[in-house]
């Protein structure tokens, strides 16, 4: 009996041992699976990670091939902004000198219809005081068939005026676009002093790169200032003459115009790019530019030739002279004589004197004419007395 009880707790001790066993090998084994499932873990975390930085990496590049992208996109959208305007203001100037050259062509076909017409009267008044009709007619003909008048039949004028109308079709059709037109205020300055044709044109071209034209216009003093000489025309005339080509005329008194242009020019505008400033380009470096530059865009047009405020002053408002031959002789000077690329003429002494010889030729002329005149219609008188 007692040995087996003895026995059987010798198996329960040994099943004990072996159950100790087992939780000691299961103890094991379940440490071993916990380091397994942490290596998997980490292993997964640094698959994680790495995957992560994969990503991230990849999104970096993507960000970086996009800002590089936007960056050339944005310089590309400049360039192509600034070849339009370049684009722009040469079709302006293009158009302004073909519509200059056909206002003046226009002048021309006037001045060859009055000479041709000045002629005829000419050679008829001293057919009639020294020749005959058949005489006049007969230096009517030979002056038609002469080369060197032919000029004025007005045939070539014809053919040029075709060729500017069809230039100036052509250069209508390469027209840039320009959507921020209505909503652009163009502004320039100016003495606008007696006002000619070369102003208008430079108006009309002004109205190219804007609807709304704002003018500055120096006052008297200030005019005086600037050019050592006063005006021909007054403040309120000059105003007057320029008002109908623009919406909008302030006046400057003073040289420097920047804190006028400044009070005149809106924020909103600026911002917006509905601004620009235009003038001719007889003066790049004018009054005010350095603002003005900082602010809008600038451009310079083509100055008419041929006509200018100073060839003006210089034809009829060449002076006070008492001799009045003098200031005739000057005046005919400057309207024939070359002008600078300011519009001012270059006249010499040389020219003048040859003016002053050309009056007396003609004031001799016309004593012989007047003399001419008396002994005829003194025979006319003695033919009727005889009778």
């Amino acid at each position: 009996m007692h040995a087996l009880v003895a026995k059987a707790r010798g198996e329960s001790d040994e099943d004990d041992d072996d159950e100790d066993d087992d939780d000691t090998s299961s103890d094991g084994a379940g440490g071993s699976s916990e380091d397994a499932e942490a290596r998997e873990a980490a292993a997964a975390a640094a698959g994680s990670a790495a995957a992560a930085d994969g990503v991230s990496a990849a999104e970096g590049e993507a960000a970086a091939d996009g800002i590089a992208e936007a960056g050339a996109t944005a310089a590309a959208t400049q360039e192509a902004a600034v070849a339009h305007e370049s684009r722009r203001a040469e079709y302006v100037a293009s158009k302004k000198g073909l519509s200059d050259f056909r206002r003046e062509l226009t002048l021309l076909e006037r001045f060859v219809e009055l000479n041709r017409e000045a002629v005829r009267k000419i050679v008829k008044k001293f057919a009639k005081l020294a020749g005959t009709e058949e005489e006049r007619d007969d230096y009517m003909r030979r002056l038609d068939a002469d080369e060197g008048f032919a000029f004025f039949g007005g045939e070539a004028l014809a053919a040029m005026v075709a060729r500017v109308d069809e230039l100036l079709t052509a250069t209508a059709e390469l027209k840039p676009l320009n959507t921020k037109w209505d909503r652009t205020r163009v502004f320039t300055v100016g003495c606008f002093d007696l006002a000619h044709r070369g102003h208008a044109n430079l108006f009309r071209a002004l109205r190219e790169y804007g609807r709304y034209l704002v003018v500055g216009l120096h006052d008297d003093a200030s005019y005086f200032r600037l050019k050592r000489k006063h005006t021909v025309d007054d403040l309120e005339t000059r105003i007057a003459n320029i008002k109908p080509f623009c919406d909008h005329v302030f006046v400057i008194p003073s040289t420097d115009p920047t804190p006028y242009l400044r009070a005149m020019v809106s924020d909103q505008d600026v911002r917006d790019g509905h601004c620009c400033y235009v003038r001719g380009a007889d003066m790049p470096q004018f009054p005010g530019r350095d603002f003005v530059e900082s602010v809008m865009p600038v451009y310079l047009l083509p100055r008419s030739e041929g006509v200018s405020s100073s060839l003006v002053r210089a034809i009829y408002h060449s002076g006070d002279d008492e001799d009045a031959d003098l200031i005739q002789a000057r005046a005919l000077a400057a309207a024939f004589a070359p002008l600078d690329g300011a519009g001012k003429p270059q006249v010499t002494e040389a020219m003048v004197e040859e003016e002053l010889a050309t009056l007396a030729r003609k004031r001799e002329l016309g004593e012989i004419a007047r003399a001419s005149k008396e002994r005829s219609e003194g025979s006319t008188a003695e033919a009727k007395e005889d009778v």
